[in-house]
């Protein structure tokens, strides 16, 4: 089957009129542009989460700030697990041990990346991929609601499509 795929897939094109094949090829094209600067607007969060979560660990003089501050951000590209599923449990771990001047440390860490996160994810990713910040909030938050964790990626992506068919005056829903 996947040696035949362009042969299957002209076929299918002659078989499109004029118009369906310019939607179609909009559509394959907008998909694959979205999704490489959907995973481009993650790589620069991540990044922004490594360089505090290595700035944090040096100030607290963790011995292996860099390392253990790339770990957890590999932990925060990973979907559902992100640095809360590290940092909540470690953060109580050292409370109940009773080191709470570092537990507290870890806190405002941990707060700090939180906040800076929420603030510049519809940002960065409404940046990368052409949708209002507020629209990506709106995107992601009914994605979720809606679909689940891949409707948080599905939903911004049918939007973009949608609006790149309607500049393209292929298709009119929005003045």
């Amino acid at each position: 089957l996947s040696m035949e795929l362009s042969t299957i897939e002209t076929f299918v094109k002659r078989q499109m009129g004029d118009r369906t094949l310019r939607i179609y090829e909009n559509v394959i094209f907008t998909t694959g542009h979205t999704a490489f600067r959907f995973i481009r607007a993650y790589l620069i969060i991540i990044s922004v989460t490594f360089i505090e979560l290595s700035v944090g660990f040096s100030i607290l003089g963790f011995s292996n700030p860099i390392v253990l501050a790339a770990l957890i951000a590999v932990m925060d590209a990973l979907p559902v697990i992100g640095t809360g599923t590290i940092m909540i449990p470690w953060i109580l771990y050292v409370v109940v041990t009773g080191n709470f001047k570092l537990g507290l440390s870890l806190f405002i860490l941990y707060a700090v990346i939180f906040v800076v996160r929420q603030a510049l994810e519809p940002k960065v990713v409404g940046n990368q991929i052409g949708l209002h910040p507020i629209l990506v909030l709106i995107t992601l938050y009914v994605g979720a609601r809606l679909f689940g964790l891949g409707g948080m990626f599905l939903m911004p992506l049918v939007v973009v499509i949608l609006k790149k068919l309607n500049d393209d005056k292929i298709i009119s829903i929005l003045k």
